[in-house]
């Protein structure tokens, strides 16, 4: 009876104690501007999303629960730099588009940075509805990371991935940025293996538009030390290598991309085809076929393309490759471009910063040219530059 008195006491007490410090944080919240706010829960998913990537997830419905939180975090801090540095612009009265450029066509519609802006009519205006936009993605952050609880209890049990630490502009100049899901899932598929005594080759379909970065993707996926373990040869195939040569005498064609110093015979092989369109179903009967006669078992295939169509060949579902949502581009080219300083201490650069990433429509290469420019000279005046030549380009 003791026993179960104290457990009940315990129980609540408990209880009044996480009520009271709930009630207090909460209050303590209220207190604080909405940006802050939005900052402070921010914090919060971020960690979770770094503590995810560094784990090796295999369950699919985790992988995609971190899509989600990572989406999340990057439209937060969209939100987030939306508001504070245009907010710094009004408040400055900064035009940096060298006095030459309407007010109108800086809120062009094309720019989705400008979105805030767009809603309302004047400064009062701006600062509300910002506040609104805030409050209303504060929202939608606490009920995400109130339903990822299971999802971080799960991460437990997934193993730590050995990789060297990086400053966070440093990793998205060595790893495929915003791509760990998809990383992941191709690395799962290539490292399960078939029933014993199975013939058949298992095949990925990789989809998606032109400069997307599927070739790119699948490229860092075999540079994964797991896979290079797991495979004694890596041979990348092109259309130019779909002719009758290699239908014949596989072991002659492609471009071989990894080879282990263990004996070929009887290794497993990993075979990537990159196509620009769809392949008529002969070639492809061919090609599998051949691959078949070649490769040892729990071979595989990567088949990747800009068509839909290659879909039918695959014994997995495709994975589809899209461009990076405007929020996660945002993310990406803010890091890159201020480097190790902090974009804080710059709000005139960032907001600067801010046209020019939305300008470049999310391409990679645009990206990379044009942080090597910026970081050349940290100075208002060049920065503005930068702006003008991209407006009228």
């Amino acid at each position: 009876m003791e026993t179960a008195l104290s457990v009940i006491l315990g129980e609540i007490a408990h209880r009044s104690i996480s009520f009271l410090i709930n009630k207090f944080s909460n209050e303590a919240a209220a207190a604080l501007p909405p940006d802050e706010n939005l900052r402070r829960v921010l914090m919060r998913v971020h960690i979770v999303v770094e503590e995810a990537e560094g784990r090796q997830i295999r369950n699919q419905a985790m992988l995609q629960q971190l899509k989600i939180l990572s989406a999340t975090m990057y439209r937060g801090y969209y939100v987030l730099d939306t508001f504070r540095y245009r907010a710094y612009q009004e408040e400055n009265g900064e035009d940096y588009r060298l006095g030459t450029v309407s007010h109108s066509f800086a809120l062009s519609k094309f720019n989705p940075a400008k979105r805030i802006q767009l809603l309302c009519g004047g400064t009062s205006s701006t600062s509300s509805q910002g506040e609104k936009e805030l409050c209303g993605e504060l929202g939608s952050m606490e009920i995400t990371i109130t339903n990822a609880s299971e999802f971080i209890m799960f991460l437990n049990g997934c193993p730590p991935l050995c990789r060297r630490i990086y400053s966070t502009y440093l990793v998205m100049e060595r790893c495929m940025f915003a791509r760990h899901v998809e990383m992941e899932h191709i690395i799962n598929f290539l490292m399960e293996t078939g029933s014993p005594g199975t013939q058949d080759l298992d095949v990925l379909p990789i989809v998606g538009p032109m400069k997307a970065g599927k070739s790119t993707l699948v490229e860092h996926a075999c540079n994964d030390e797991r896979v290079r373990m797991a495979f004694s040869q890596i041979v990348l195939l092109t259309e130019d290598d779909l002719d009758e040569r290699l239908m014949t005498s596989m072991r002659d064609g492609g471009t071989v991309k990894h080879r282990s110093s263990h004996a070929l015979d009887n290794q497993r092989l990993l075979l990537i085809v990159e196509l620009n369109g769809d392949v008529d179903e002969a070639t492809w009967s061919n090609l599998y076929s051949s691959c078949k006669r070649y490769a040892a078992n729990d071979s595989k295939v990567i088949i990747c393309s800009r068509s839909d169509e290659i879909a039918r060949f695959g014994t997995a579902p495709p994975l589809r490759v899209e461009y990076l949502t405007q929020e996660a581009y945002w993310y990406f080219f803010k890091a890159l471009a201020f480097g190790s300083a902090n974009p804080k201490e710059e709000p005139k650069l960032t907001s600067m910063a801010m046209e020019i990433a939305a300008c470049i429509s999310s391409s990679f290469i645009a990206a990379n040219s044009m942080v090597r420019i910026l970081r050349t000279n940290f100075s208002a005046e060049f920065w503005r530059m930068c702006v003008f030549c991209i407006y009228f380009r």
